[in-house]
């Protein structure tokens, strides 16, 4: 059996320049609507309390997400056999190949 993997991935990066502006986002991700306590520690940790009134204090959050899929074909033909896919398989540490790695490793 062969198997391709296929990724799709995708970025976004916020930037906030109050902690009113980072609570709402993280509000709004979570769907909790309105929960003001629930929130606070957060925003303090990540943001930092400031006291002086000359200093500006941003945060951006940056999230990178990866789909992947893979695809599996149940006749393989040498021709089908990619030399990096064989690599990577003659590179496989031992344990790979040892009775019960296939239930450890599909975790």
């Amino acid at each position: 059996m062969n198997v391709h993997g296929i990724y799709e991935t995708s970025s976004t990066m916020q930037t906030f320049s109050s902690r009113r502006e980072y609570q709402s986002y993280l509000q709004t991700e979570a769907g909790a609507s309105g929960s003001f306590f629930g929130f606070y520690a957060g925003v303090k940790s990540a943001y930092g309390m400031s006291s002086s009134s000359n200093q500006q204090t941003n945060l951006a959050v940056f999230d990178f997400d990866i789909l992947r899929y893979e695809i599996f074909k149940d006749e393989v033909k040498p021709q089908d056999l990619s030399r990096a896919f064989l690599h990577e398989f003659v590179s496989l540490p031992e344990s790979y190949f040892q009775p019960g790695a296939a239930i450890k490793f599909s975790k």
